[in-house]
């Protein structure tokens, strides 16, 4: 037999995922999946519109929500045109079988979503098992962003672990230019990220270049303002920290009144309250000055 044409690895990422309630006839069942034979439900997937079929019989006891989304004004098609074939029918095989066949974590993180969107609570927690057991410096970045959007408790504390042990390795990939600044907030917040606050505030900042790129009219402060409070400049040395208001002076990053209060904190330098701008972080540089925040 043949070798997969991408090789055995590629072959491997697509997985098999079942649920604890397996239909006995779920192999029959696939056979019915996007069937035209006795459909009678047509869903027009995707921005072209392209046909697939249903059964109300079997649909509608496990995804009445499903039936109920919008339809074409000229027929009865259910228009989906935010949703890609090859995810639309993952959910089609779900419904059919109880099991679902994940081909990556991208198709895996849009699965998620239908999940969630069509309430198929089984369906949601096999895609978390899937992006759970395929966590890498590759997918983690996009995991995290699909959990914090999707409030998935579980997958958000596995992806920012992940990416703590990795922060290095996480910010050398483009994935994480695709993070909102609710998620970019999420992980800012970790002590234990594995980088120094100097390095950070670049990777900040390449993320906020990136982003600002497909959101016209918006400037770094807009879009980045929440999450650079998260930056702890007060760790920096008076000199480096100079550096970086003298740099933010072209880049426009922080706002002013940031500095002010980096500034502020680094002049008193008392012990008092837990303040999470004065606590070193896991790959945080030890500079002579932290010892006073202690």
């Amino acid at each position: 037999m043949a070798e997969n044409a991408e090789g055995p690895q590629a072959a491997a990422k697509v997985s098999t995922y079942m649920s604890g309630s397996l239909d006995p006839f779920a192999d029959d069942m696939k056979d019915m999946v996007n069937n035209s034979n006795f459909s009678d439900l047509t869903f027009g997937v995707g921005k072209s519109r392209e046909v697939m079929y249903g059964h109300k019989v079997i649909i509608s006891p496990r995804c009445n929500v499903l039936l109920n989304s919008q339809r074409s004004e000229e027929s009865s098609t259910i228009c989906l045109p935010d949703t890609s074939k090859q995810s639309f029918y993952a959910l089609l095989e779900f419904i059919y079988t109880n099991r679902v066949l994940l081909a990556d974590a991208t198709h895996a993180i849009e699965v998620l979503e239908l999940s969630t969107k069509y309430k198929l609570a089984e369906l949601h927690q096999l895609c978390v098992e899937y992006l759970l057991v395929n966590m890498n410096v590759t997918t983690a970045a996009d995991i995290m962003h699909a959990a914090v959007k999707q409030s998935e408790k579980e997958l958000k504390a596995a992806a920012l672990a992940y990416i703590e042990e990795n922060t290095i390795k996480i910010f050398e990939t483009s994935q994480f230019h695709l993070w909102t600044e609710e998620t970019m907030c999420e992980v800012l917040k970790s002590d234990a990220l594995d980088i120094d606050e100097l390095v950070l505030i670049d990777k900040v900042g390449e993320w906020a270049d990136m982003s600002i790129l497909v959101i016209p009219g918006k400037t770094k402060v807009d879009f980045a303002g929440l999450a650079v409070r998260h930056i702890r400049l007060p760790l920096l040395t008076k000199e480096e920290l100079a550096a970086v208001d003298d740099e933010n002076e072209k880049n426009r990053l922080f706002s002013i009144d940031i500095f002010r209060a980096a500034y502020r904190t680094m002049l008193e330098q008392k012990a008092g309250p837990y303040n999470p701008q004065t606590k070193p972080r896991k790959g945080t540089k030890e500079r002579p000055h932290h010892k006073n925040f202690q």
